[in-house]
């Protein structure tokens, strides 16, 4: 299906990548017919065949050469890659014309794997296996650098940096992301992002430590330090709200009993907005004996969802005692097989998406039990707050750099974010994952806030004292569309169509 061929790599002889849907190839070219005045140039060749036209990545280029900004020829699709004034990393406009690579369009996986193929072609003229290994891609480079100058190593920068990536994404569970930003693709594994194009480019232009296997090695240390089995981290938190179900700061003994117009009153803005006489209200997480009976008291249907059954049996006493209606489950919400799709008009979820290992997965739970124009508001943790931990030598807060935080018992309090629970395994999901796979899924924002909580006061170390510094929370309105295919960019890909 890919022509991929590779030239020698010599000055007398620059690389071009072409590439579209269908096929790939980096050839040589003459120097005299397609060298710019400037220095040497690499152009990128897209066909549109695909929904948003061209499309094309930033090649790194050797070292002391000018950032390639993309532009993209209306007329035919053609996207190259040319010279600006400001060096690479530094000039950070991207012009609008720009359209770059679809973190989820097939073809442009299919065209770095192309790409990455080629590197065979390239191991076969410097009379090397086709490698296999991260060890023998660190032959190739140190073979292809002894008989070529820098001029040629840009391309193979790519192809190189696509192989591994590739290696990595097959043999090691690591996804390609950042295929719409100004800068080359990266790779995520177990939350870390790296980037092994750039990686290559280092190891070519200076040929300093790290090799490719040794920072191979770091990665993969680092990402099994990270791992968590979801089913164990689920189990774990549930042990551990289990135990917290006596804490009055998530559990009340009893609530007093209102009158419809008082419970309404003590709603959230964004709730009372959405007028819940009547509605189907489900509560993801929020067990405890409060938040449920007050909802019920406000005129709602109310199905509670949540991990622990201690937590839910303070439900179901307050529901006895005030004499009220309500459904209960124990599960976890990325998980909620008991509820019918299409079936609730509200869900109502509490500080909740930490606790789970993937937050894509219970998005799109709650996108199928939401009827159409049904709310979703929920609350979550910062993830650079939930990463801070105060030290009082230096009088200041430092951010953990692991996005999997373990369990720590309570002798270990002072040694992580104020925001956690000791017990429990919490997930530091960066903002643009909470924002983005909710958009992705079928979701629409239509409120975003951060709660008060900062008093500069409080006791070093406390929520307070943090939210100083960084917000510890966050709270999100957003309204189901039609279907998850109804999203604003496949509205937007059948617009460009």
């Amino acid at each position: 299906m890919f022509g991929t061929r590779f030239g020698n790599l010599h000055r007398s002889s620059p690389v071009r990548c072409v590439c579209s849907a269908r096929s790939t190839r980096i050839a040589s070219f003459d120097s005299s017919s397609d060298r710019q005045r400037d220095g040497h140039q690499v152009d990128i060749q897209v066909r549109r065949e695909w929904q948003e036209g061209a499309f094309a990545f930033p090649v790194p280029f050797p070292a002391g050469s000018r950032n390639p900004i993309v532009s993209t020829d209306e007329a035919d699709g053609r996207v190259a890659a040319s010279r600006t004034s400001e060096p690479f990393g530094r000039h950070d406009r991207v012009p609008r014309r720009i359209r770059t690579m679809s973190a989820v369009d097939p073809d442009h996986l299919r065209t770095i794997r192309a790409v990455a193929a080629g590197v065979d072609d390239i191991a076969r003229q410097l009379h090397l296996p086709a490698p296999q290994t991260v060890a023998e891609l660190d032959r190739l480079i140190e073979t292809a650098c002894a008989g070529s100058d820098d001029e040629g190593l840009g391309s193979l920068a790519v192809a190189v940096g696509f192989r591994l990536g590739e290696m990595l994404c097959r043999g090691a569970g690591a996804r390609w992301v950042g295929l719409r930003e100004p800068v080359p693709p990266r790779i995520e594994l177990a939350g870390r992002i790296a980037s092994p194009i750039e990686l290559v480019q280092r190891r070519l232009e200076t040929g300093d430590p790290p090799t490719l296997a040794e920072a191979v090695a770091a990665l993969m240390t680092a990402s099994d330090e990270t791992f968590v089995d979801r089913a164990m981290a689920i189990e774990r938190n549930r042990i551990a709200w289990d135990r917290l179900s006596n804490d009055p700061r998530f559990a009340a003994e009893t609530i007093p009993e209102l009158t419809r117009e008082q419970a309404v009153a003590g709603l959230d803005p964004w709730l009372r907005d959405e007028r819940l006489d009547g509605k189907r209200l489900l509560l993801l997480g929020g067990a405890g004996g409060t938040h449920a009976a007050l909802y019920a008291m406000a005129g709602a249907i109310v199905t509670v969802v949540d991990l622990s059954p201690s937590q839910l049996e303070r439900d179901r006493s307050q529901a006895d005692r005030l004499g009220i209606s309500l459904r209960s489950f124990v599960a976890s919400a990325d998980a909620l097989t008991m509820i019918e799709s299409e079936s609730i008009d509200i869900v109502v979820q509490p500080v909740l998406t930490s606790y789970l290992p993937d937050v894509t997965t219970a998005y799109r739970e709650v996108h199928r039990v939401l009827r159409t124009g049904g709310s979703y508001v929920s609350q979550h943790k910062m993830p650079e707050a939930l990463r801070a931990v105060w030290n009082p030598q230096r009088e200041r807060y430092e951010l953990d750099r692991r996005t999997v935080l373990p369990s720590i018992g309570d002798e270990g309090k002072g040694t992580i974010s104020p925001l956690r629970e000791p017990e429990t395994i919490e997930f530091a999901h960066s903002l643009g994952t909470l924002l983005g796979e909710l958009c992705r899924v079928g979701f629409v924002i239509e409120g975003f806030h951060e709660p008060l909580r900062s008093d500069v006061w409080a006791p070093c170390g406390s929520i307070a004292h943090l939210a100083d510094t960084l917000p510890p929370y966050c709270r999100i309105k957003a309204r189901r569309l039609g279907c998850a295919a109804q999203t604003p960019t496949a509205m937007a890909h059948r617009r460009i169509t």
